[in-house]
C-alpha cells in the first residue's frame, strides 16, 4: 500500500508545474461575474463570497447575492461565513509550526503527547499525530455527530483511549471527527491554551485575520455575517443555529474571503505571509504529500485522489492541486490551491445540501481562466448531474407499526466509549431517541432497523450526520447493541445494564 501511494506521489509530483497561470490572470477574472451571478440564481444560493490569489497575492475578491433572504444585505469580501471542515488545516498548520519548534512530535506516539492513560493496545499508543491529521487511523468514519455535544475535547480523547484496536490503521482514508478532536486537543496540550485561543493568538493575529471568530456565538455577534439557509419544498428558508454546539467539540471557525486569502497565501508562498515566514517550505510540502488514498470524485475530470495533512490532493489540467471542502447545516465552503502556480481559490456559500457541487464547478471555471485552458461548461455539467434531479421527492420507506411491548425491547441507554450515550424510550407508539436536548422520533422500516421520522427533517436533527439505526441481538434474541448509521464494529453503542 505504501509503495502504491509512493508511486502516485511521484506521478503527481512529476505533473506539478506543467501548467502556468496566464500573465493577465486578474483581468481574465472580470468576465466570470456574469457566470457566477447566473449560477447562484439557477442553484438558488442566497450569497457567495469569492477570493482568488494569483502569483501568491490577492488578485480578486467579491461578494455576490445577499447575506440573508429576509433582510437582503449584500455579501462583501469581509462578510463572515462558517467554514465547517475547512477549519481542519488550521490545526494542521499550527501543529506543523509546533513540530518545528520541538513542542510536538508529529511522528511520536499520540498518547504520550496527549497525557492520557492508555493501554499498550490502544489506538492512541499505536498512532501518531500525523496519522490523525491524515485520517488514516481506522476510527469510525460514520461517527455520530451530535449538534449539542458539550463534552470537552479531553473527555472525548479519553474515550478514544478506551476504544478497542480497530482495523484499517494506516491502510486507507476514513474521515472521522474523532481524528479532528484528537488533533485539536494535542494543540491544547502543547500550547496550554484552549484550541480556540491558540488558533486566535498564533494564526488569526499573526495573519491579521481580524474578521475571523469561533462558534455560533461568533457568527451571530459579527456585524457583517451571513445567515445559513436551506431549501425546503423549493423555498429558501433561514436555518436557526440557536443552541448549537460544535459537533463533538470539533472546532468551528467563521471567516471571510479576505481573511481566508491571507491564510491561504501561506500555502502558495512556501510558508510565508507577506514575506514573513510562518512555517518552513518543507512543512508545507509535507502537508500536501500523499498519506492515504481517497476514493472521492469519481468523474472523468478527476485523477486518482490522495490525502495529506488535512488536505486532499489530485491534479487539474496537469497542475498539482490541493483542496478541501467544508459544510454544515446551511452553508458550504471550498478552498484550494495550485502550489507550483501559486494560485489559490476561496469560495463560501450560505446554503448547504448540494451547493458544494456548484462551488467545485465555479472553481474549475476560475482555474481554467487563470491557466489559459480551453473553456468548459463546468456549471452546466454540474447542473445536469445534480440540479435537474433536485426537485424529485425522496422515496420514504414504508414504516412498520410495532406494539408497545415490542418497542419496549429497544428502550434503554446505549453507550460508546468515545461517541457518548444515546437514550431510547417508547412514547405513544413511537421509539424516541433523546440526545443533547433533542427528542427525535424513529420509525421502524425493517426488522430491528429504524430511521429518523420524516417530520424530523428540517429541525435540529439536520445537524445529526446519521439518521439510520440498526439493533444487534444476542444469540438468545435480546437486544444488545445499536449501530448508528455505519455498519462497522467501531460505531457500536453497547446497551447498558438496566
Amino acid at each position: 500500500m505504501r509503495l502504491l501511494i509512493g508511486i502516485v506521489a511521484l506521478a503527481q509530483a512529476g505533473l506539478m508545474g506543467t501548467a502556468s497561470p496566464a500573465p493577465d490572470g486578474p483581468d481574465r477574472l472580470r468576465d466570470i461575474e456574469s457566470v457566477i451571478e447566473e449560477a447562484i440564481r439557477q442553484w438558488e444560493v442566497p450569497g457567495l463570497g469569492v477570493g482568488v490569489l494569483v502569483d501568491g497575492r490577492p488578485a480578486y475578491a467579491r461578494g455576490f447575492g445577499v447575506r440573508d433572504v429576509e433582510r437582503h444585505q449584500p455579501v462583501t469580501p469581509r462578510t463572515v461565513f462558517p467554514i465547517g471542515g475547512c477549519a481542519e488545516p488550521f490545526t494542521a498548520l499550527l501543529l506543523s509550526m509546533l513540530h518545528e519548534r520541538g513542542t510536538v512530535d508529529l511522528d511520536g506516539p499520540a498518547a504520550d503527547q496527549l497525557g492520557v492513560a492508555a493501554p499498550a493496545e490502544s489506538v492512541l499508543r499505536r498512532l501518531t499525530p500525523r496519522d490523525f491529521l491524515s485520517h488514516r487511523t481506522g476510527l469510525p468514519g460514520g461517527a455520530f455527530a451530535r449538534p449539542g455535544d458539550r463534552r470537552t475535547r479531553a473527555e472525548i480523547v479519553a474515550g478514544v483511549a478506551a476504544m478497542q484496536p480497530v482495523p484499517g490503521i494506516r491502510t486507507a482514508f476514513q474521515d472521522s471527527w474523532l481524528n479532528v478532536v484528537v488533533a485539536e486537543h494535542l494543540v491544547e496540550r502543547a500550547t496550554r491554551r484552549p484550541w480556540e485561543v491558540a488558533i486566535q493568538e498564533q494564526l488569526f493575529e499573526a495573519l491579521s485575520m481580524t474578521a475571523s471568530s469561533f462558534g455560533v456565538e461568533g457568527l451571530q455577534e459579527a456585524d457583517d455575517a451571513v445567515r445559513p439557509h436551506a431549501l425546503h419544498d423549493g423555498r429558501l428558508v433561514p436555518v436557526d443555529l440557536a443552541g448549537r454546539a460544535p459537533m463533538g467539540a470539533a472546532g468551528w471557525i467563521n471567516s471571510s474571503v479576505e481573511d481566508l486569502m491571507r491564510w491561504l497565501s501561506v500555502y502558495v508562498n512556501d510558508g510565508a505571509q507577506e514575506g514573513v515566514p510562518m512555517v518552513s517550505p518543507a512543512s508545507i510540502r509535507a502537508m500536501i504529500e500523499p498519506h492515504a488514498f481517497v476514493y472521492w470524485n469519481r468523474t472523468p475530470a478527476y485523477t486518482p485522489t490522495t490525502y495529506g495533512l488535512s488536505w486532499g490532493m489530485n491534479t487539474f489540467r496537469g497542475a498539482y492541486h490541493a483542496r478541501l471542502g467544508g459544510f454544515g447545516d446551511g452553508f458550504e465552503a471550498l478552498v484550494s490551491f495550485l502550489p507550483r502556480e501559486r494560485i489559490g481559490v476561496v469560495l463560501l456559500a450560505n446554503r448547504g445540501d448540494d451547493t458544494i457541487t456548484l462551488l467545485t464547478a465555479l472553481k474549475f471555471v476560475i482555474l481554467d481562466r487563470l491557466l489559459g485552458a480551453e473553456e468548459r461548461d463546468w456549471v452546466g455539467e454540474a447542473w445536469d448531474r445534480v440540479g435537474t434531479s433536485r426537485p424529485a421527492p425522496r422515496r420514504t420507506p414504508a414504516t412498520i407499526r410495532l406494539p408497545e411491548e415490542r418497542l419496549a425491547d429497544y428502550a434503554g441507554t446505549y453507550r460508546h466509549p468515545a461517541l457518548g450515550a444515546l437514550r431510547l424510550s417508547a412514547v405513544a407508539g413511537r421509539l424516541m431517541l433523546r440526545i443533547d436536548g433533542l427528542a427525535v422520533p424513529l420509525d421502524c422500516v425493517a426488522p430491528d432497523v429504524f430511521q429518523a421520522a420524516t417530520e424530523s427533517v428540517g429541525t435540529p436533527l439536520r445537524a445529526l450526520s446519521i439518521r439510520s439505526f440498526r439493533f444487534d441481538r444476542t444469540d438468545g434474541g435480546a437486544v444488545a447493541a445499536l449501530r448508528a448509521g455505519a455498519h462497522d464494529d467501531n460505531t457500536v453503542f453497547t446497551r447498558a445494564s438496566p
